[in-house]
């Protein structure tokens, strides 16, 4: 596989504050812009210019000199002038580097670049020189922004925990910063707030969601003794809570250490057009100083011919249609990935995605829809009626919005069941035990199995992976919810189009139960990991790197951040992954369809195919043209029509990537 690097997309959505919109600039999705009257405008427009400045400056003079040729053709001093501040304001610090490698003999892409600069100047393709400079400036500057980005976001992440707690003190309970708050004190959490530090529950009982630390989508019941951590949301009772971490110490806290950790452990691959630069560079170098010394030294040829034909000889070996089409495939590949809602980092991880030889995918938000949903329901009284039933389930799910009460909702919804009309009394919502209320005299009761009804009516294999939800009337059970994260509709068609690909290690990492993830894992024919807090999937992505060259790792959700970071590939699933989890990644699938991935697969195929089909096309010209050195009529303006010929050829060669290629491609 052969990639540029020096082209990123870095511009992952996060979620934005209200009024401002996305805008859409030549491939890149950045904060450009908003609602006409909002104050955030100067908020994003000024930090692009403050990064990217001297990158438009460049833009700028680079279309005074377009100008200034079509107006003043004949002034050419002015257009090479302007050619060359473009080329000293955002390149001088690659040429400086490149010339120091030159004289150490270190031989990189930055060598490589100088050598078609300086190629490029000598015949007098001033045009083609700032065009290179400026690709190769935007994808460090662009770089260098996504890499800010992903730190910010990794800060945010511990701002999810209150900054304060409701501490117990001598003086009764009060709100104290979470940095002077020490193990064994004790805090109050209120229904509706999140934990601000991680403890065990002394007095209290709650449902708390923990999707962010476990991945578990539904709320998990909380009473005296269980644990708690920070950042979690308390949905509905108060909570007392002994601290057994401080601040610096807390579950949330060691998540983002493993992502920072995890991002330095991740080694940057070398793209094939380094690797090829390393010897390229010197061989031509080489073959231009035989050239000069051999014919006059060893043959006694005259000197000045065959430093001409040398300099020739340089000049046709000079690398700019290799330099300038790479990142023109990129950017090719980057635009029609990001047509079809795939949006790149940049080209080492484009390269990397046609590469991965194993895959994990995290369950919820992933493979699953990430809500619950009514599967099945059983009469357990068939004398009663269905639909009233139903009406009465929905009027008092109406009054709380717990997941579950959603869910039932929509359901009810669906079947286009009325139950406005209905008037709820005496409604309670019962911590951890459901909700009640009384309906035409009826006591209504929604709530979890005991054991004893558990073991009166036995638990299928469904209701193990599920949430089951008695109906109650006046005490007795007359029906039954079933209620289970739903597999994404995409999913087995994405792992069949994997199969086909050759990725044939695929495992669920998952901090959900063992039944859930395990039934997920049966019917997409994967291997399976349950239970996986953050540090655990950052163990067994190590694993997977130990046995695999090249590792994917799927997610959406916060502690899916520190394995995403560490894979050599990090793919964040849809529009509504966390913060941290879009910047931490190299790729993200927009639009919620798990299909994206085997579609940005083949596109990566797909280009290398194309740079390839580039690099043997331009190196067989410069052959043929070289082969005029021995009979001494390589010239320099033979030199020039070959290199823009072939930059030409493989730049529109390039271009083939914006159209469609199959059915494949067009369904991805």
């Amino acid at each position: 596989m052969i990639m540029c690097d020096t082209f990123s997309i870095w511009s992952l959505p996060t979620k934005k504050k209200a009024g401002s919109v996305m805008m859409k600039h030549e491939g890149l999705l950045d904060e450009t812009s908003s609602i006409p009257g909002c104050t955030c405008c100067n908020e994003t427009v000024r930090p692009m210019i403050k990064h990217h400045g001297i990158w438009l400056l460049g833009v700028v003079l680079m279309g005074a000199a377009l100008f200034t040729h079509w107006l003043w053709p004949a002034q050419s001093w002015l257009r090479i002038s302007l050619y060359a501040a473009v080329v000293w304001l955002n390149g001088r610090h690659l040429l400086l580097q490149g010339l120091q490698n030159l004289v150490k003999f270190r031989f990189d892409m930055k060598t490589l670049m100088t050598l078609a600069v300086i190629g490029g100047m000598a015949l007098g393709e001033w045009l083609e020189v700032a065009v290179i400079i400026l690709l190769f400036a935007l994808g460090e500057r662009l770089e260098r922004y996504a890499v800010d980005r992903a730190e910010n976001a990794i800060g945010k992440l511990l701002e999810q925990a209150p900054q304060s707690a409701l501490v117990q003190t001598e003086a009764g309970w009060q709100s104290l910063p979470v940095a002077v708050v020490r193990t064994g004190m004790r805090i109050r959490v209120r229904s509706g707030t999140a934990v601000p530090l991680d403890g065990v529950v002394v007095a209290g009982e709650s449902a708390l969601v923990e999707a962010m630390i476990t991945g578990e989508p539904m709320p998990v019941d909380k009473q005296v003794g269980d644990v708690v951590y920070a950042g979690t949301l308390n949905q509905e009772g108060t909570l007392d809570v002994e601290v057994t971490a401080e601040q610096g110490d807390t579950r949330l806290a060691k998540i983002v250490e493993l992502v920072m950790r995890a991002q330095s452990m991740k080694s940057r691959s070398e793209t094939v057009i380094t690797r090829f630069a390393r010897y390229y560079t010197p061989i031509v170098m080489v073959l231009a100083l035989a050239v000069i010394l051999v014919p006059t030294l060893v043959f006694g040829q005259p000197f000045a011919l065959w430093f001409y034909q040398g300099l020739a000889v340089l000049l046709i070996g000079c690398p700019c249609a290799l330099v300038i089409a790479t990142p023109t495939a990129v950017v090719a590949a980057h635009a029609k990935a990001a047509q079809a809602g795939v949006l790149i980092k940049g080209g080492r991880h484009l390269e990397t995605l046609g590469r991965l030889e194993a895959i994990a995918f995290d369950k919820t938000g992933t493979l699953t829809v990430g809500k619950p949903a009514v599967m099945a329901y059983t009469l357990l009284d068939h004398t009663m009626d269905e639909p009233t039933m139903l009406a009465r389930v929905a009027a008092l799910e109406s009054r709380t919005d717990h997941p579950i009460a959603k869910s039932l909702l929509d359901y009810v919804d669906a079947k286009g069941i009325d139950y406005a009309s209905l008037v709820v009394t005496a409604f309670m919502t019962r911590r951890g035990a459901g909700v009640q209320g009384r309906i035409d005299g009826v006591d209504v009761v929604l709530r979890k199995p005991t054991e004893q009804e558990e073991a009166q009516n036995g638990v299928t294999d469904s209701e193990a992976v599920g949430t089951v939800v008695m109906v109650l009337y006046d005490d007795i059970p007359v029906a039954r919810f079933l209620l289970a994260d739903t597999l994404r509709k995409d999913a087995i068609e994405t792992m069949r189009q994997l199969e086909k690909l050759g990725v044939r290690t695929r495992i669920v990492l998952s901090g959900d139960s063992e039944a859930a993830v395990h039934d997920v894992a049966g019917k997409l024919a994967l291997k399976a990991q349950a239970r996986l807090m953050p540090e655990a999937k950052l163990v067994a992505i190590e694993q997977l790197k130990e046995d695999h060259r090249h590792v994917g790792m799927v997610g959406d959700g916060v502690n899916d951040a520190p394995a995403l970071a560490l894979a050599d590939l990090g793919i964040a699933m849809g529009a509504g992954a966390s913060d941290i989890a879009l910047e931490t990644a190299d790729v993200a699938l927009l639009g919620d369809d798990l299909r994206k991935l085997p579609f940005a697969m083949r596109l990566s195929r797909r280009t290398h195919r194309i740079i390839w089909t580039n690099i043997v096309f331009a190196l067989g010209l410069k052959l043929v043209t070289l082969s005029l050195v021995i009979p001494g009529r390589l010239t320099l303006w033979f030199a020039i029509l070959a290199d823009v010929g072939a930059t030409l050829v493989v730049v529109l060669n390039s271009l083939r990537l914006l159209q469609n290629k199959g059915s494949s491609e067009r369904r991805g």
